[in-house]
């Protein structure tokens, strides 16, 4: 069965250019195209979609407020941001809203594959551009200064777990790495959120990259 996926972007040159490197992809379909917020959100409640790819800067309803409406109606659906813009502001907030992915409009289709197979497994995908910079000190906020006080309270496992979380395991392959039980990693994943002051996956692997606690 093929994944269903629908394109949000005000601009018809873009949209039909994104169905094109679609079309590479043999486990992919398109099934709808919207141009702003609004006509997303009708088209999600008449088809059957897996993921989204969002424009944020849109008409009527822009990219941001539609991931605030589709995330309230369905947590599940998988909302991948496709821009021009890797303005660090913008993506914090829409990692903060639950997007699972966050790639510049120039990808190819193989990153575009890559971006679906990972969210398709309940991973992350950002593009490397946008890693680099979430990476580099000079964009480390006061928050994450404040936290890297912290970070001689995480103990060795702990720094082993965020380098598996880094490599988009899923938390069964992480506890057969360990050599512990599934609920030992909930637990230490558990821990690490008290810790850095997070409360999503994504978060904390942005956290050890930012902190240099792990390598992708």
């Amino acid at each position: 069965m093929k994944i269903k996926v629908i394109i949000a972007d005000d601009h018809p040159i873009f949209r039909e250019g994104f169905k094109l490197v679609i079309k590479y992809l043999d486990n992919i379909e398109c099934v709808g195209e919207a141009t702003n917020g609004k006509e997303l959100l009708k088209i999600l409640n008449e088809k059957d979609t897996d993921i989204v790819f969002l424009d944020l800067k849109m008409p009527i309803m822009d990219g941001f407020e539609a991931t605030e409406e589709i995330i309230k109606l369905n947590s599940h659906l998988k909302i991948i941001v496709l821009t021009y813009y890797d303005n660090l502001e913008s993506v914090n907030k829409m990692i903060d809203l639950g997007v699972y992915g966050y790639m510049l409009k120039d990808a190819d289709y193989e990153k575009v594959g890559q971006a679906v197979e990972a969210v398709m497994n309940n991973k992350y995908y950002f593009s490397n551009e946008i890693i680099v910079k979430l990476s580099q000190k000079s964009v480390i906020d006061r928050e994450a200064q404040k936290k890297r006080e912290e970070l001689k309270f995480i103990t060795e496992k702990e720094k082993l777990l965020l380098n598996l979380l880094c490599q988009g395991l899923s938390v069964k392959e992480i506890a057969k790495k360990m050599y512990v039980s599934d609920r030992t990693v909930e637990k230490y994943k558990e821990r690490l959120m008290q810790k850095t002051n997070t409360n999503t996956t994504v978060k904390l692997v942005l956290f050890a990259l930012r902190n240099n606690l792990a390598n992708l």
